[in-house]
């Protein structure tokens, strides 16, 4: 045990209190009791050269190894247990109040048993055995909580299930393809309804025999703990918003007098479809390909150039503090005239978008 070590809660059980100092005494113990060998029958005990003092000496060795036996069998009956809630402890963040008393309690115990003499450790070993399973149990409980709010269950897998073949978003995906769209809006929608996991398959006796749920994996200190019913009626919202918000662009679009040139060049029923989009302001329910051609075909000759809202957030706030009407104005018209250089301002559509920076230097290296 002294020679290869052993390790319990993140601690070594070699520098525990005195057991150093008596490590050395075990080593004439041992040469001792080897010499003892010789002595096998009661005939050859009638030889034996020591006196009961040379013998004596040695209890406290013999005693040491009976505590040794004592630390290794509390090491294999609470060792499991303490390794667990190591893992556990980066699970949860760090600033958890559960990570923050374990860790407490570990510091408590190493200190308690680094000053111990050795014939008190069992008497901390028992102690510290009535902390580890309440501390488990604990985490167990919290766990499942955090787990059932941040996956979906069956029911809210469900409702996932139903948004993404959701008419309105199969909508926005066919409405995708026209260069004026912000997209990004439908792409950050895809991501957040991507990113609900479902997982209704976690027992209490999975995390009992690890603090992590196979089948999902979920880790409270990588991910957000947000209710997933809650996303789904959030999402649910957003969908309808994007929905109205893209259906006004386009409308207003079409007022345009650019655009509505051009709808004097599309085919009789096309032209139809989007006259008849305009005087209801409610898309066409199904919107079908031809309709979509139509608007691709009419917002021809406009130019999307897409702009960073970090970009202007920048431009307008930045590091500049405060700031006159005026200097505002001039940052705005300065920022404008750069993302406009090169293009038609008659036919340039600006589409503010979370990210679109680089993808606009994409466009205009391309």
């Amino acid at each position: 045990m002294l020679r290869e070590g052993v390790s319990f809660w993140g601690i070594d059980l070699r520098n525990v209190g005195d057991l150093a100092v008596r490590a050395e005494k075990l080593a004439d113990a041992k040469a001792f009791l080897e010499s003892c060998q010789a002595y096998s029958s009661p005939g050859k005990l009638k030889n034996l050269r020591y006196a009961a003092s040379e013998i004596s000496v040695h209890a406290e060795a013999v005693r040491t190894l009976g505590l040794m036996e004592a630390v290794r069998d509390f090491v294999a009956r609470q060792g499991a247990t303490a390794h667990w809630l190591s893992l556990a402890e980066t699970v949860l963040p760090a600033e958890h109040e559960w990570v923050k008393r374990v860790r407490a309690a570990r510091q408590e115990f190493e200190s308690a048993i680094r000053g111990a003499d050795l014939p008190r450790l069992p008497e901390e070993f028992e102690r510290l055995s009535g902390t580890l399973r309440p501390f488990k149990r604990e985490f167990i409980t919290l766990y499942m909580d955090l787990h059932t709010r941040a996956r979906l269950g069956v029911n809210d897998d469900k409702r996932k299930s139903t948004l993404l073949t959701d008419p309105r978003l199969q909508t926005l995906q066919r409405l995708a393809g026209i260069e004026l769209m912000p997209r990004q809006q439908l792409t950050d929608f895809q991501n957040r309804l991507a990113g609900l996991k479902s997982c209704f398959a976690l027992t209490e006796r999975d995390l009992d025999a690890s603090p992590i749920c196979p089948h999902c994996g979920f880790r409270p200190q990588t991910e957000s703990v947000v209710a997933g019913g809650v996303m789904l009626a959030q999402l649910d919202k957003t969908l309808d918003d994007v929905v109205t918000s893209w259906t006004s662009a386009l409308l207003a679009n079409l007022e345009d007098p650019i655009t509505r040139h051009n709808l004097d060049l599309l085919a009789p029923k096309d032209a139809q479809a989007v006259a008849d989009f305009v005087a209801s302001r409610s898309l066409p329910d199904p919107l079908d390909s031809d309709f979509v051609q139509a608007l691709r075909e009419a917002f021809s000759g406009l130019v999307r150039v897409a702009a960073s809202l970090h970009d202007l957030d920048q431009t307008l706030v930045g590091d500049h503090g405060a700031a006159t009407v005026d200097e505002l104005r001039g940052r705005f018209e300065s920022w404008i005239d750069k993302l406009l250089k090169g293009k038609d301002r008659q036919k340039a559509r600006i589409v503010l978008e979370s990210g679109a920076h680089e993808n606009n230097e994409n466009q205009e290296n391309g």
